[in-house]
């Protein structure tokens, strides 16, 4: 997973580059609407940025149909995009968890590169939390509780983004976590507002609605930089641990499809991440501005991680 540098940084220039391409050029060829589809539940962040995204593109004259499609960590759905006619008709919004780790775990019928990257165009961060009543305050208090007792943790399944980072996190610090895996993000944290298990690594713009009623205690978010919607959160930096996190949203297409099609549906992306009211629905879905990556960078992204993450995956627990 990236440093988060290798994904954010170039964060603002990106976005005035897109800003500058912003021109009246002719929409995506299309016969039908695309079927955007997304490998997790209906109304999770995932499917909310995605559907976001959708809108966005109609403003630029393509229309999507957003299609929630969960099961396997995300292989469900990238299954099917895998198996479909590559016109560019059918495509995915994957994220690092479902297209990276879920298969560098399981075997679930593709690899991480099995598909034509198109273009990141998002990318969101973690946050670590307690409950709003936790003792814990801070992250030195977390550690601290790690090295007294069992700390247990949730997340949303065996080999998504929170059980990795917190098997990255555990090594770094020389300590270990009791994993409870729920069957979604929205499970995981309602386990920590339940009291059911210490605490949880939910995206930042998922965290924040808890967060601001004072609900779930941020500790640190996994960014080099503070949110730019919640700058009371300390980076991991700040709180002592270098662990960074950017857990990227992308279009992803079927395996062969054409260099013209997928061309002109990075140019989209690119257009879309530059376009103002998505601007705001990502950032504040997030907790980060959008950006955008195009298909070879994305594909060096995805290799990456590929790399980063291949040792810690290959000897980490599978509960």
């Amino acid at each position: 997973m990236s440093r988060d540098a290798r994904i954010a940084a170039p964060r603002r220039s990106l976005l005035a580059a897109a800003g500058v391409a912003l021109l009246a050029r002719p929409a995506l060829a299309q016969a039908r609407p695309i079927q955007l589809v997304v490998p997790f539940a209906a109304g999770g962040g995932t499917d909310i940025v995605a559907r976001h995204f959708a809108n966005a593109a109609s403003r630029f004259g393509t229309t999507m149909v957003v299609m929630p499609m969960p099961g396997g960590g995300g292989a469900r759905g990238s299954r099917y995009v895998l198996d479909a006619a590559a016109d560019g008709n059918t495509l995915l919004f994957g994220t690092m968890g479902s297209n990276v780790l879920t298969p560098m775990m399981n075997d679930v019928g593709f690899q991480p590169d099995s598909f034509a990257p198109v273009a990141i165009i998002a990318a969101t961060t973690h946050v670590f939390c307690v409950a709003g009543t936790s003792p814990i305050q801070t992250m030195t208090d977390l550690l601290a509780a790690a090295r007294r007792r069992s700390v247990s943790y949730s997340s949303a399944g065996v080999g998504s983004v929170g059980h990795v980072l917190m098997e990255v996190f555990a090594r770094r610090t020389n300590t270990e976590f009791l994993h409870v895996p729920y069957t979604g993000s929205a499970g995981a944290l309602a386990a920590v507002l339940g009291g059911h298990v210490d605490m949880t690594l939910p995206t930042t713009g998922s965290a924040l609605p808890s967060i601001r009623d004072g609900q779930i205690r941020p500790l640190a978010v996994t960014a080099a930089n503070r949110s730019v919607e919640a700058p009371d959160i300390p980076t991991t930096r700040e709180a002592g641990v270098d662990v960074l996190v950017a857990n990227w949203r992308g279009i992803l297409a079927p395996p062969g499809t054409p260099a013209a099609t997928r061309s002109a549906l990075t140019d989209l992306s690119r257009r879309i991440v530059a376009d103002p009211e998505f601007v705001r629905q990502a950032s504040h879905a997030e907790g980060e501005p959008p950006i955008f990556v195009d298909g070879d960078g994305f594909g060096r992204q995805i290799a990456a991680e590929m790399a980063e993450y291949r040792d810690v995956i290959a000897t980490m627990r599978r509960t």
